[in-house]
């Protein structure tokens, strides 16, 4: 039998403010709407009730998902990664060309990478 050894414990993202009150209404709704439809299987004068709760949780998780990732877009992480990708792409086609600049600048852009931690 081999031993497994414990993997070393990754540092944790700085807590959400809120994430456990979001985490209980998260539980909370989608118990009062099973709940609301195992009743409406039962009692179908209660199902119409369930249609438009629904669509509006979507609607507003929808529109919630799309702040959220607006703001992601927009941070400087972003793009700068995005910047660089687009850079490596370049060189990469013009490195593939036969360009000895390009992939001098390639393995440079690698080096830098490498340096920082990045893969």
């Amino acid at each position: 039998m081999s031993e497994t050894t414990p993997l070393a414990p990754r540092e944790r993202a700085t807590p959400i403010e809120g994430r456990e009150e979001l985490d209980a209404a998260w539980g909370r709704f989608r118990k009062a709407i099973t709940d609301l439809l195992r009743e409406g299987l039962r009692s179908p004068d209660v199902l119409p009730a369930l249609t438009p709760i629904v669509k509006e949780a979507t609607v507003t998780l929808q529109r919630l998902t799309k702040e959220a990732r607006a703001a992601t877009a927009g941070s400087k992480r972003k793009r700068e990664a995005s910047a660089e990708g687009k850079l490596r792409k370049a060189l990469v086609s013009a490195s593939g060309k036969g360009s000895a600049r390009a992939a001098a600048l390639l393995e440079q852009l690698e080096a830098e990478r490498r340096s920082r931690g990045r893969r």
